[in-house]
């Protein structure tokens, strides 16, 4: 729930889902790659059903891991995950005003700009409303 509160601070919405804590295999995926694979799927798969527009890890390995595999998963089990993942840590410092590129948002596998985009400026039509 510490996370949920972080990113709740900063003006995210947490989505409540069975896969908040579940481990993305991120060695297994070395070791195991179908296990590790699986496991990237399954957590990718139940945030699309509860509703995520992203995911945020405390984990650098799990944000790396979610984010670079996506491809790979998409062509082994013909699934279409597009799915921006974040390191909480970036998106502290989005809210503490540093940009994009300061954060390293443009080097993610799957695009991260556009989704961070759209949430700022439906912030700004509230805050303007």
């Amino acid at each position: 729930m510490v996370m949920d509160d972080i990113m709740a601070a900063i003006g995210a919405e947490p989505v409540d889902w069975g896969f908040k804590t579940e481990c993305c295999g991120a060695s297994h995926v070395v070791t195991k790659p179908d296990i590790g694979k699986k496991m990237v799927r399954d957590i990718l798969q139940n945030a699309l059903v509860s509703g995520a527009e992203a995911i945020v890890s405390a984990c650098p390995l799990c944000m790396l891991n979610l984010d670079m595999r996506q491809k790979q998963i998409n062509a082994k089990w013909g699934t279409n995950f597009n799915i921006p993942i974040y390191y909480f840590t970036e998106l502290m410092a989005l809210a503490f005003g540093y940009s994009f590129k300061d954060v390293g948002v443009p080097r993610h596998f799957v695009p991260a700009e556009k989704l961070l985009q759209d949430v700022f400026n439906r912030g700004a039509r509230r805050e303007g409303a």
